[in-house]
């Protein structure tokens, strides 16, 4: 009966840290790309953060 035990404990420890690995790849595939120096978000066209930026720098070159 302890063997059974402990491998139901081990396939369940396995299983867990699979899942958990896995989870933390998605979670960190939805996050914007950072760039080494700043920590800033690297530019591309489509993300919010650019968006506010140019909106920024347009208001600016307007005053």
């Amino acid at each position: 009966m302890s063997e059974t035990l402990d491998l139901v404990l081990v396939i369940l420890a396995v299983a867990a840290s699979v899942a958990y690995l896995a989870w933390r790849k998605l979670r960190l595939a939805r996050r914007a790309p950072r760039d080494w120096t700043s920590g800033h978000a690297e530019a591309c066209d489509s993300c919010p953060i650019v968006e506010i930026q140019k909106a920024r720098q347009r208001l600016q070159l307007s005053k």
